[in-house]
């Protein structure tokens, strides 16, 4: 959820929006632009003009005018949706069949994931087990698939050379699947794997809580991935007749795009898939009562993983399938989740009871679940039955005022506007979002069903309000603290379900206090101008400011031909990194100013904007993307609310509990993410990390005995002396941003830095020959880890043109060596690294079962395999490879964000050498496979090149552990950062 837009859903095609007014399914009305208290936007009912304005902006915006669309059904009922687009870079397809873990069996839970992990190892036409993979992989691409409660959903992508050849070797998994028994219990592993990366995450281990209680009998009870435990009993015979039973024709949608023709396409899917069987299944239906109406309400007390306190107020619904028109769960969802004036939130942080609130809104054919999540401040732990009075006084306000016209007016432009100006996106997951949609609406209105609003009815939405009241709540209390009873057996949670006391429930049936809370305001971030952008002229980057004492780029867009932007603007401050108690004060003013400044941000937020400030370690970085009409306002009006931070004694103190807890659950991530993050901080010169000002484990403790005078003080002296660093791009004037960012810093009253005083972050340089290892011990967690970096060197065209060929030939060999082939974990990948002109290589797998010691020699071993790889590595596939990335290279920029990237790394991160790329793509087409080989085995080559490992052992290390030789034990990392050159 991205590209700078808050926004749900895919780019709505020309061919969808012309269908749908020919076919009279959009309303037909004005929206008016205006957004004052006393002109509100008005609601469109049925006969707005939706259609026509969505149909002439994409038909005048050059990236999204191209695509057509056809819908075909096959002889045996088979549907399927063809998209053909010249423009796009890869071509991609996804099945969704129409059946999920609801139909697992009880003694078999699991058995429709591990189906799903089934059908890629091999069918009759192609037995070898990894023919599927290895033929995308070859062709330069991916593929993925998900089991979910009533769909499976399996999808690819590759280049267009290889495109028919997958597409036959997937369209057999619905043909004739092989389900070889040498491979099931092997595949097995892999889903006990997933499971047990599964174990740690409290989300899934609430939901599965919330899945044991429901309704006697209810399929919605089900534990779904499967593990060991539920699938070992299963045979080949039980899989192959649930795959037989369930696995038919006419439940599966099929969604393809490419830049062939749509004619071509036709005759693929045909040609492919006209011999998938049609057993004419109907599609389950499941009863609407997912919880027993005597059950309820109830509260049910969680113990948590993480250090979190909690409170669920969980409901079951109607499903939101019946009502894609006026869209009530999401109007409901938009108003729960709000964080402005008169909200449920903002009384909560008023009476210091909450710090945030978010909705989840859960959506099957037969119900949705929703739930308000709010997390408790101490005060609220202590005092959660009054949290939930509130909840429901601000119930009772909503259906006393009802869903203004306004409101709906704001939500449907919003729609309307995510919908026209979203990225163009391609790929496998457009295709798969298509797919699964598809059970839900006709193929030629996927995105305009699902995502606009079309009819205003108030009286929907009432009617969904209805069902949260008390007597069917499911109230969820998550703390360490809370005494529990049960364990629920497959993520070993432990629980507790009490009744609630007939006062309580009294007083949350007739609340007192809804005349605290009050209907949003007309939102004034709002855009107003509906007109089809325009684009500015082109210009190459150009830098803004003086470049004495700013490092700031802008690139304007011609390019999308939409009204957005995105803009990275970094205020540097020695202040931040000059030590870590600087660090910790740094990310309390963080905090602060998000607290501060909430409810203004969010309503910006909900208008298609966003403000994400960060702790970098030159300074303090705001992230500001979404509708460019508004962002050289909103850059201005940043500066003066920077500097104006107020300090409230408890409010402060309740700060510095959050980062403090922040910090110790980060130590609860997954291995391989603490891996990671390790990796990161010791690569970095001069970074300064979170144990450095807050260490449980050795008593350090910054945070708390910082007091609000020496945080007045600090937030006084952080824009003392700045500089300005930055870049955007998109449709964005030059002379406004500059004129915005001079507003910017005129309240921060600053005394301008010069370029050559700003304090620098090099990468460290590993000396040739060396290794270095660096070991933790987690008692009680879920996996091991090893996260293996090799240092290649100074980043240069000519490097990162090998690291990204090797990594893009050697990836999917390294995944399927590892996690297909040896079932080492769930979690293998390879990548390259760019940091601080430094460039590397990493290796991260993480495993429930085998050692990092263990896992480092079979990369070890891999390294070898590898280089046998690059040396039997066929001309021409050697080329179809190189070929391939420099399509990828030359292909234009997916969406402003990652054109944003392109400006960074060229211009600011490169020194704005205007010829960057064109030597990247100058050394990538010189590249031998010979030489090719020659690099990775010097990279690989133990005693000539460098690596430094992260080692992550579930429980404490025992003495049989063999650690690797020759390699240096860092046990300070200060020190050992210290004491090492850097580039």
């Amino acid at each position: 959820m991205v590209g700078g837009v808050s926004t749900k859903g895919r780019v709505i095609t020309f061919v969808i929006t012309l269908i749908a007014l020919n076919f009279g399914c959009f309303p037909q009305n004005h929206l008016f632009s205006s957004t004052k208290a006393t002109d509100h936007l008005s609601p469109a009912g049925e006969d707005d003009d939706d259609s026509v304005w969505l149909a002439k902006t994409i038909a005048q915006n050059p990236r999204k005018n191209q695509r057509q669309q056809r819908r075909i059904v096959l002889a045996n009922k088979l549907e399927a949706l063809l998209i053909s687009d010249p423009s796009v870079a890869k071509s991609a397809v996804a099945m969704d069949v129409g059946i999920g873990s609801l139909l697992d069996q009880e003694d078999k839970l699991g058995q429709a994931h591990f189906l799903e992990h089934i059908l890629f190892l091999g069918s009759e036409k192609f037995p070898q087990e990894s023919d599927y993979k290895h033929y995308i992989s070859h062709h330069q691409g991916s593929c993925n698939a998900f089991t979910g409660a009533e769909n499976t959903n399996f999808h690819f992508e590759s280049n267009h050379q290889g495109f028919e050849g997958g597409l036959e070797r997937f369209a057999q998994f619905f043909i004739a699947p092989k389900f070889d028994p040498d491979y099931l219990k092997r595949e097995m592993q892999v889903v006990d794997a997933e499971h047990q990366n599964n174990l740690s995450t409290d989300s899934r281990r609430i939901l599965q809580v919330l899945k044991t209680l429901s309704k006697p009998g209810h399929p919605y009870g089900k534990f779904s991935t499967g593990s060991l435990t539920t699938l070992k009993e299963i045979s080949r015979e039980a899989m192959l007749a649930f795959y037989q039973q369930h696995y038919s024709a006419n439940l599966m949608k099929l969604a393809v795009i490419s830049k062939f023709s749509l004619d071509e396409l036709e005759s693929m899917v045909q040609d492919k898939f006209r011999a998938v069987p049609n057993l004419e299944k109907q599609r389950p239906i499941f009863a609407g009562d997912i919880y027993a109406g005597e059950d309820l309400p109830r509260l049910i007390t969680i113990k948590p993983v993480k250090e979190t306190r909690q409170l669920h107020l969980n409901f079951a619904l109607p499903s939101a399938h019946a009502y894609w028109r006026s869209k009530p769960h999401d109007a409901l969802s938009h108003l729960l989740d709000h964080q402005g004036k008169g909200s449920l939130l903002s009384q909560l942080k008023k009476e210091y009871l909450a710090t945030s609130v978010r909705s989840e809104v859960t959506n099957y054919t037969f119900a949705g679940i929703f739930s308000l999540v709010i997390e408790l401040s101490e005060e609220g732990w202590q005092n959660y039955s009054r949290v939930v009075e509130l909840f429901f006084s601000y119930i009772a306000m909503l259906k006393k005022e009802g869903f203004k016209p306004y409101l709906y007016g704001e939500f449907k432009k919003m729609a309307r506007f995510n919908v026209a100006f979203r990225d163009q996106e391609e790929g496998s997951a457009l295709a798969s979002s298509y797919a699964s949609l598809m059970q839900i609406h006709p193929a030629e209105l996927l995105e305009a069903n699902h995502y606009l609003y079309h009819s205003y009815v108030p009286e929907e939405f009432q009617a969904v309000l209805a069902h949260l009241c008390p007597d069917k709540l499911n109230l969820l209390l998550i703390a360490p603290e809370v005494a529990t009873d049960r364990v629920e057996p497959h993520f070993g949670t432990a629980y507790q379900v009490q009744s609630l006391d007939e006062k309580t429930m009294v007083r949350w049936r007739y609340p007192l206090d809804h005349d605290l809370f009050f209907l949003p305001e007309a939102n004034p971030f709002i855009p107003k101008n509906e007109q089809i952008f325009s684009s500015l002229s082109r210009t190459i980057p150009q830098q803004l400011l003086d470049p004495q004492w700013s490092n700031f780029w802008l690139q304007v867009d011609d390019d999308f031909f939409v009204p957005l932007a995105k803009v990275e603007l970094t205020i540097v401050t020695p202040l931040v990194s000059e030590s870590p108690r600087k660090r910790a004060q740094a990310l309390l003013y963080l905090y602060l100013f998000s607290q501060q400044y909430s409810e203004w941000l969010y309503m910006a937020t909900i208008a298609g904007l966003s403000v994400h400030p960060q702790i970098l370690n030159e300074g303090i970085q705001l992230v500001i993307s979404g509708y460019s009409e508004k962002i050289p306002d909103l850059i201005a009006a940043l500066g003066e609310k920077l500097t104006a931070i107020s300090l409230e004694e408890k409010s402060f103190a309740g700060i510095k509990e959050r980062l403090k807890k922040k910090i110790r659950n980060n130590a609860l991530l997954q291995a391989y993410q603490l891996g990671e993050g390790e990796l990161y901080t010791l690569l970095s010169k001069n970074s300064i990390a979170q144990v450095d000002y807050f260490n449980p484990d050795k008593d350090l403790d910054e945070i708390s005995s910082i007091s609000s005078e020496e945080m007045q003080a600090f937030i006084a002296s952080l824009y003392a002396e700045i500089g300005i660093a930055g870049s955007a791009y998109g449709s964005l004037a030059a002379a406004e941003i500059d004129h915005a960012l001079g507003r910017f810093m005129q309240p921060l009253a600053s005394k301008l830095l010069k370029r050559s005083a700003w304090r620098t972050f090099p990468a460290l340089y590993l000396v040739p020959g060396i290794s270095w290892q660096r070991t933790y011990e987690r008692p009680s967690r879920d996996n091991h880890a090893l996260v293996r970096y090799l240092q290649l060197g100074k980043r240069s065209p000519e490097l990162h043109a090998y690291a990204n060929l090797g990594t893009a030939i050697l990836h999917p060999f390294f995944y399927e060596s590892l996690r297909t082939n040896q079932r080492l974990g769930y979690k293998v990948a390879m990548k390259s690294h760019l940091l601080h002109h430094s460039l590397g290589l990493s290796f991260v797998v993480q495993s429930p079962h085998t050692s990092p010691h263990d896992l480092h020699q079979c990369v070890l071993v891999w390294q070898q395999n590898a280089l046998r790889k690059l040396a039997n590595l066929e001309d021409e596939q050697f080329a179809s490879y190189k070929q391939a990335l420099i399509a990828k290279e030359q292909h234009p920029y997916a969406s402003i964000a990652e054109a944003l990237q392109g400006v960074r790394l060229y211009n600011l991160g490169l020194g704005g050498e205007a010829e960057e790329m064109a030597k990247a793509l100058r050394a990538l087409a010189s590249i031998r496979k010979e030489d090719l080989y020659e690099f990775f085995a010097k990279a690989f080559a133990e005693d000539g090149g460098c690596s430094l490992s992260i080692y992550v052992h579930k429980g404490a290390i025992n003495e049989e552990s063999s650690f690797p030789g020759g390699e240096i034990v860092i046990t300070d990392p200060r020190q050992f950062k210290a004491t090492q050159p850097s580039f």
